[in-house]
């Protein structure tokens, strides 16, 4: 399910997780040595993070307990390296997207992408990668959604899982073409959003529905032309509270009719 983007600062031992450019979840290595089990170092190796700390701008850094036996860097080096490199980069958020490996869900008829299923940042993860049938929504928002949007969630999935059968991997170049990493592929467009627009003809009000409600994170996307972000900008105001949680990741800034209808909504919530 997209969940929207996540900025990362990193470094050999630990990383620096965000939805919002504010509020930074600290996660640590806590890998195997490589060279202790003879791995080459080319070798991509699925690191294994633990929950570390909390960090923001106005609070600072704020470390969880651990378990002992945990082999994970030192708080002084967390607080000497990342920390210092965070005071130093979170302002420039949004970073630039790497995550240029992108798996589509194909039509089973037409095989043009259907709906996105993952990305990764190297093609030495994709073997890594978890894919599974296409979700609408993340599973902890459900609780979150009013019976009519679940109903309409559920016959968007099962659209798009009983229309695909396979699905492909493809590099997004500059031009949004989806350049095959399979022999058996050919480049060919991809959408701009998480769903190929064009292909829901049979479930349009499913589809808008489901754009409508993710549209605060739909506009976190770096793919996304002017018109599309102005589109989705129209609806995001319906979820001022996300979306002014958001502001700091959008790509572009918003229209200021739009900023002007978010705060009006938030000083009357009292936020």
């Amino acid at each position: 399910p997209f969940a929207g983007t996540v900025q990362v600062i990193s470094n050999s031992y630990c990383r620096a997780l965000s939805v919002d450019g504010n509020n930074w979840q600290i996660q640590a290595s806590c890998e195997t040595h490589q060279q202790e089990w003879n791995i080459s170092p080319q070798e991509y190796i699925p690191r294994r993070y633990v929950l570390y700390g909390n960090w923001s701008h106005d609070k600072g850094f704020s470390s969880l307990p651990l378990d002992p036996m945990l082999d994970v860097p030192s708080l002084e080096h967390v607080e000497s390296s990342l920390i210092q490199h965070m005071n130093a980069l979170h302002s420039r958020t949004p970073f630039d997207a790497i995550d240029h490996y992108e798996c589509w869900a194909l039509h089973k008829e037409s095989l043009q992408p259907l709906a996105l299923l993952g990305s990764v940042s190297e093609t030495a993860m994709i073997p890594h990668a978890r894919l599974s049938r296409w979700q609408a929504v993340p599973e902890q928002d459900r609780h979150r959604l009013k019976p009519h949007q679940q109903m309409s969630f559920d016959r968007l999935q099962d659209y798009i899982n009983s229309n695909s059968l396979e699905h492909a991997w493809f590099q997004r170049d500059a031009q949004h073409i989806g350049l095959p990493l399979q022999p058996d592929q050919k480049s060919q467009p991809l959408p701009r959003l998480p769903l190929n627009r064009d292909m829901f003809a049979d479930c349009t009000e499913d589809f808008h529905n489901w754009v409508s409600w993710l549209s605060p994170r739909l506009l976190t996307l770096q793919t996304l032309d002017d018109e599309l972000f102005q589109q989705l900008a129209l609806l995001a105001q319906n979820h001022a509270i996300e979306t002014a949680r958001r502001l700091n990741v959008y790509p572009r800034r918003l229209p200021e009719k739009i900023l002007n209808t978010i705060q009006v909504e938030l000083k009357i919530r009292g936020l």
